[in-house]
């Protein structure tokens, strides 16, 4: 016969408790380390509403060059970040685990 230790049950009951508040701060990390890396690179942040969801954008616009008159603008669109928690679960929060365009936006040197 098994006999089943309580301080064994504890601890995995511990375990999932902070499993599942991990997983309730992945969101505003995300959202956080966004922000501050468009911060750091002068981005500005704004938000803007597409039918039932707020989209997050950064920008930046500086002075053209005299005589631009055809001066690029470069944007760049993110992926569809964390779509899917599972197979089965659609996320909330689709916020990018790695933002790689708004990496590449942050690194570029173009004022527009």
């Amino acid at each position: 016969m098994i006999k089943w230790h309580k301080p064994k049950l504890s601890i995995v009951g511990l375990m999932l408790v902070v499993l599942a508040f991990t997983a309730c701060a992945g969101v505003e990390d995300r959202r956080d380390d966004a922000r501050q890396l468009a911060l750091r690179a002068g981005l500005t942040a704004q938000p803007v509403r597409g039918g039932d969801f707020v989209l997050q954008t950064f920008y930046r616009f500086g002075p053209s060059p005299e005589g631009a008159v055809g001066a690029t603008l470069r944007v760049y669109i993110e992926g569809d970040g964390f779509a899917w928690i599972n197979r089965f679960r659609i996320s909330p929060d689709p916020t990018p685990r790695n933002p790689v365009a708004l990496k590449l936006a942050a690194t570029d040197p173009a004022s527009n």
